[in-house]
């Protein structure tokens, strides 16, 4: 378990964390591409990555978090707020879409902090639901969405083209 040497500050992010949040997303991509090749990047990928990103941090329907040590930005959370449909009862949830804690940082509370910020943000705003989508390769990620409390309630599964009989 690694320590934080710092108080951890969990905080919304700025367009001033672009870069390190990118770094961030190159690094949770490069542990997904160990598991299954289907996160091999493009070359360009950093570059609509941060354009992505930038918008998102400026958009009313996202909230885009960011965890601090020692005045570095470790980790980030980025989750959209949707409506559901009108067919259905209720309003909106908040869609967990990526998060990542750089790998030096991990298991010492900062994913956790994050997603309980998240939870509180989302409680304010009326929101009931908060819902994320993970890679059932990453045992990291099962684990610790299990911790979290989330439990699964719908499958995507996939058959890639060379599977195809």
């Amino acid at each position: 378990m690694s320590e934080l040497t710092n108080n951890l500050i969990i905080r919304r992010a700025k367009q001033s964390d672009l870069d390190a949040i990118v770094s961030l997303w190159v690094e949770l991509l490069d542990f997904h591409q160990e598991r299954d090749p289907y996160y091999t990047l493009n070359e360009d990928a950093q570059k609509h990555t941060a354009k992505h990103i930038a918008g998102t941090i400026d958009s009313l329907k996202s909230i885009v978090l960011v965890a601090e040590s020692d005045n570095i930005v470790i980790g980030y959370l980025i989750a959209n707020i949707q409506q559901r449909p009108p067919a259905y009862k209720g309003g909106a949830l908040v869609s967990i879409s990526d998060i990542c804690v750089n790998g030096g940082s991990r298991r010492a509370g900062a994913g956790v902090a994050m997603v309980k910020e998240l939870i509180k943000i989302a409680d304010k705003k009326g929101i009931d639901r908060v819902e994320v989508g993970y890679s059932a390769r990453n045992e990291h990620s099962v684990a610790f969405w299990d911790k979290m409390g989330f439990k699964p309630f719908n499958v995507t599964a996939a058959l890639d083209r060379s599977e195809l009989q």
